[in-house]
Parts: structure tokens; C-alpha cells; sequence
């Protein structure tokens, strides 16, 4: 996993990504993962980190309002 880069943002780089995630699938005798799969659980997690930074920033200005009440 260490040679998957994180940060894709080129197409390349996701296809890179791709044949290191398949070749790793491989050796450990695991059945192929569709890329499509791949994508939509780019996307999912996508959409769960921008959800979980909206949940941080709502408690953030929930407490600031609060400590500017007092």
C-alpha cells in the first residue's frame, strides 16, 4: 500500500494506483476488484469526508457561539 499515491488527481495516477491495488490482489490470491468498484468507493468516501468536516465545523461554531454568550 505504501506505493499507492493518496493524492491522485490525474487519471494516470488512478490508473497507476489501480494495477498496484491488482497486483497486490493477485498475490494474495484475492479475485479481481472492477475498477468501477474502485471509483464508486472514491467517491463514497469523498462524499464521508466532506460530510465529517461539515459535522467538525458545525460543533466548532456551535462552541464558539456558546463561549461568546458567556
Amino acid at each position: 500500500m505504501a506505493r499507492v499515491k493518496m493524492n491522485a488527481k490525474h487519471e494516470y495516477e488512478f490508473i497507476a494506483n489501480f494495477k498496484v491495488l491488482q497486483n497486490s490482489f493477485k498475490a494474495h490470491k484475492l479475485d479481481k476488484v472492477r475498477g468501477h468498484s474502485v471509483a464508486v468507493w472514491k467517491v463514497v468516501l469523498n462524499i464521508l469526508e466532506a460530510h465529517s468536516h461539515r459535522k467538525t465545523r458545525e460543533m466548532q461554531d456551535a462552541v464558539r457561539s456558546h463561549l461568546n454568550r458567556s
